[in-house]
């Protein structure tokens, strides 16, 4: 191999730029060991002021030395700089904390951890800095140029014909599949929209557990479909809602498409829509009542609007560019109202503008109002709810940010489920490794879907080839294509380390074939090579996909269905429901007059003595004039004498009766209860 040749090629700024990083080395490591000796600050603490330090260092030098002056401000180029060198710095930080974290804590390790970080982060910020913070022409504006999309062909009104043919195959895979009998169903969502269908809102107390602060609005479709309609009917309607998803994906795939031929441009956008509907979370959910895979409709809806709108959103300076963004935010701030980790999308695709092909000003202008039409889409859904949160609880988004309102009625703590959250930096980064290969990281199910492991790696090479040499032809238009790439990329990392929870990426799924097809065209390879990878990764993300397996049973006449023996005195009478088994599913089917409160919840565990439930459930007990019975699973009777005795009550065994239910897990009792004592 001919090296000095090969080095010859080597640019004399590339020198330049390793250089000046040499010297932004020592900078980095003198206040680093500032930090950590002088001022006694944590590992990672003095890293990032070492990693400012050091980054500014080297910013000043290459502008003087390496590269020459640009055409921006002191403060913009500066921004643009840390900006543009946030992958490199990103990869900086992750190697540092990699290394100090898993080698025995010698002197001289985190210089060898700022030495490795710095050379891994250092190839992508040369070609970053090159192309983008100090060249001459304003790359903005060539961007913006070229970000237009131009004339698209109508959409084909064949694909409306093909999504109903869609949504009847879901609907029979419904039905094929079986009835839902889920945990989340008999939790919550069952008794969340037939209490508000009813008016008995606020009634019980913590019966569906944390889910008893949902918005119950989402269910409300449920409830009231469950009482005009057969099992069968409920069921297969939920699996066409899934279907109808076909149509915003594949009308965003026709909108993307660079295709000129039409026939290719509407087998392209079929198939990477029916590739996108057949991931293992959405499927796993087709015929259910979770709603992750129908509130994507209000994702994938604001996502065609931009696209779609796209020479509108960054053209037009007049009043109808503004509106336009403004009006595609809400559909995704109106599942955002519904369900809060959907917060992600909103978030995402709102961040996303702000590194869009648009100049400036534009970019923020149109992130400003992308966000107001999310902020105004949450009030229409989830402003009425949060208002009544507040009344009822002194927060807003009870229990949450518990830690800021400091409502009475919970501690001042972050709830939300941590369960499936990565501890470590390390961890989140490499989260997405992990869990494409093991589903019980991030679910209760086990499943396999290797749709984002591919699309969260296809973005980063995208990034990396868009800076190195530009696509002259890509599979998509580039402005769009880049702005949901980004958005794609923004809402993942946010899911990281607040849910982990699969089912809020369903909508990122389905989008992910679309996405990563698009990725490969970004990518600087030939036409033939590109088309033969995006072909390739289809078929492999197709045939590798293994839904998981919620728990389903055979079809009953109805959806909802419960054995409850009549009670004396319902008006007076209090149930206490206790255990680790979803129970508020068997509420509906006793009369409407009766209370229950569930004393064996978060709220009311033996560390949380503090939050209100506790007392106003004791009240309840000491006033209460007429019997007070205990509902629970008949095998979860020791845990049920264990609460009670709290309460100081036990069980009555001679008066407990059965119930039972086709989509439960076995029996349940219905015992009552004596009191041992006045309650304190």
């Amino acid at each position: 191999m001919d090296f000095q040749g090969l080095i010859s090629r080597i640019p004399l700024s590339f020198w330049r730029f390793a250089l000046v990083g040499i010297g932004g080395l020592f900078v980095d490591l003198a206040v680093l060991y500032a930090g950590l000796w002088g001022l006694g600050l944590s590992w990672f603490s003095a890293k990032v002021i070492s990693f400012f330090a050091a980054a500014t260092f080297t910013w000043w030098m290459n502008r003087q030395y390496t590269f020459g002056k640009s055409n921006k401000s002191l403060l913009v180029e500066w921004a643009s700089f840390l900006a543009t060198n946030a992958f490199g710095g990103f990869v900086n930080l992750s190697v540092y904390t990699a290394v100090v974290t898993q080698f025995h804590p010698y002197v001289w390790l985190p210089a060898v951890a700022t030495a490795m970080g710095s050379l891994g982060g250092m190839f992508f910020n040369y070609l970053s800095s090159k192309h983008l913070v100090f060249n001459q022409v304003s790359r903005l504006e060539i961007l913006a140029k070229d970000s237009r999309v131009g004339e698209i062909p109508p959409f084909p009104r064949i694909l409306y014909l093909v999504t109903c043919l869609v949504c009847l195959a879901f609907g029979a895979t419904a039905l094929w599949l079986g009835m839902d009998a889920s945990w989340s169903l008999r939790n919550y969502h069952w008794y969340n929209g037939w209490a508000y269908v009813n008016g008995l809102t606020g009634r019980d107390g913590l019966v569906s557990q944390l889910a008893s602060f949902f918005n119950p609005m989402v269910d409300v479709p449920y409830a009231l479909a469950v009482g005009y309609l057969p099992a069968r009917g409920v069921g297969f309607l939920l699996g066409m809602l899934h279907g109808l998803n076909f149509l915003p994906l594949s009308a965003i795939a026709w909108q993307l498409s660079t295709l000129a031929n039409t026939r290719h441009r509407l087998i392209a956008s079929a198939t990477l829509a029916a590739v996108g509907l057949c991931g293992a979370g959405g499927l796993s959910e087709v015929g259910l009542v979770s709603n992750d895979n129908v509130l994507s409709l209000g994702v994938l809806t604001s996502i065609l609007l931009v696209v779609a709108n796209w020479d509108k959103i960054v053209h037009e300076s007049n009043i109808r560019g503004v509106a336009w963004t403004a009006m595609a935010g809400i559909p995704v701030g109106l599942v955002f109202g519904l369900k809060q980790p959907l917060a992600i999308y909103g978030v995402g695709l709102t961040a996303a503008f702000l590194i869009a092909s648009m100049t400036p000003p534009r970019r923020i202008l149109a992130a400003f109002c992308f966000g107001f039409g999310v902020l105004v889409g949450f009030a229409l859904t989830g402003g009425y709810w949060a208002v009544h949160l507040w009344k009822a609880f002194g927060n807003p988004f009870f229990p949450n940010f518990n830690q800021i309102f400091q409502s009475p009625w919970a501690l001042p703590i972050p709830y939300y489920d941590r369960s499936f959250i990565p501890q470590t930096l390390v961890d989140k980064i490499l989260f997405i490794f992990r869990f494409s290969f093991d589903s019980h990281l991030c679910s209760e199910t086990v499943f396999r879907d290797f749709r984002l492991l591919s699309l969260i790696t296809l973005i980063l090479l995208a990034a990396l080839a868009r800076v190195w040499r530009k696509q002259a032809h890509p599979f998509t238009h580039p402005g769009p294509t880049v702005w949901m790439l980004a958005a794609g990329l923004a809402a993942f990392a946010i899911w990281v380390p607040l849910f982990s929870i699969y089912r809020s990426l369903i909508p990122l799924e389905m989008l992910a074939p679309l996405l990563s097809v698009a990725a490969i065209g970004l990518l600087p390879l030939g036409k033939r090579t590109r088309l033969g990878a995006a072909i390739s990764l289809l078929a492999l993300l197709t045939v590798s996909t293994v839904p998981g397996d919620w728990v389903r049973v055979p079809w009953e006449d109805k959806a909802i269905a419960v054995n409850v023996p009549d009670v004396p005195q319902p008006s007076e009478s209090l149930v206490l429901l206790s255990g680790h088994e979803p129970l508020s599913f068997l509420i509906p089917a006793f009369p409407k007059s009766m209370r229950f409160y569930r004393i064996d919840s978060t709220f009311t565990l033996p560390d949380e003595s503090e939050a209100k439930f506790r007392s106003v459930f004791r009240e309840a007990i000491r006033i209460n004039r007429g019997p007070i019975y205990s509902l629970h699973s008949a095998k979860e009777g020791h845990e049920a004498i264990k609460k009670l005795a709290e309460y100081s009550l036990e069980l009555d065994k001679t008066g407990c009766r059965e119930l039972s239910s086709p989509i439960g897990t076995g029996a349940y009792a219905l015992c009552l209860t004596r009191k041992l004592s006045t309650v304190q």
